[in-house]
């Protein structure tokens, strides 16, 4: 599953999920985000991490996962700075294939009271990206389920619940899924396609 490429996600994570306001800060002095008014950031906090999502932005993730651990060894860091830190070291370790790195801290994201609930399905399509492509299919198959139940509706992630299914041998599961997906392509006016067929077919086998 590679419907966005890991440049383009270390941008839209940088930059705040699903549109969000983009995190950046006064080096000079300690400025509120614009998204969490009630919380502020000192400078000393500030110049590292502006410089952490530039450097993520740029392509540049080696030099990111550098600056963060630059903000990790600061003293005494507040929740948000600690969210904060998350926001930008979970999109650069899976720029740098880190996937073991990157699935723990979307997963410590996920679990994080200060992300907002708008931003929670592009993480979890990125949780169950890293679990299919490393073969994880039970996990990827709930991954996925989670994110459509969080209001995510990419098609080729959602066609991929069935594949993760029938790859974790839940044909049960697998069949029922290629069924609404041959039922819905079906209602729409379309044929559906021989891989679709073969699969629901197996699965039912």
């Amino acid at each position: 599953m590679r419907a966005t490429s890991r440049a383009v996600l270390a941008l839209t994570l940088a930059a705040g999920l699903a549109g969000a306001t983009s995190t950046t800060f006064a080096a000079s002095a300690p400025a509120p985000a614009a998204s969490q008014p009630d919380n502020a950031v000192p400078a000393a906090f500030a110049a590292p991490f502006n410089a952490a999502q530039e450097l993520l932005k740029s392509g540049n993730a080696a030099g990111a996962l550098a600056k963060i651990k630059e903000l990790e060894a600061l003293p005494d860091q507040t929740p948000y700075e600690k969210y904060l830190l998350l926001r930008v070291r979970a999109p650069a370790e899976y720029a740098a294939n880190d996937m073991k790195a990157a699935n723990a801290d979307f997963e410590a994201l996920l679990a994080n009271p200060l992300l907002p609930a708008e931003d929670r399905p592009l993480m979890l399509k990125f949780v169950a990206e890293i679990l299919y492509s490393s073969e994880q299919y039970p996990q990827a198959a709930a991954a996925i389920q989670r994110y459509i139940d969080a209001g995510g509706n990419d098609p080729q992630v959602k066609e991929l619940l069935p594949q993760a299914q029938y790859a974790a041998k839940d044909y049960a599961a697998a069949a029922k899924a290629f069924r609404a997906q041959v039922d819905a392509t079906l209602a729409a006016g379309h044929v559906p396609t021989d891989k679709q067929l073969r699969f629901m077919i197996s699965a039912y086998l």
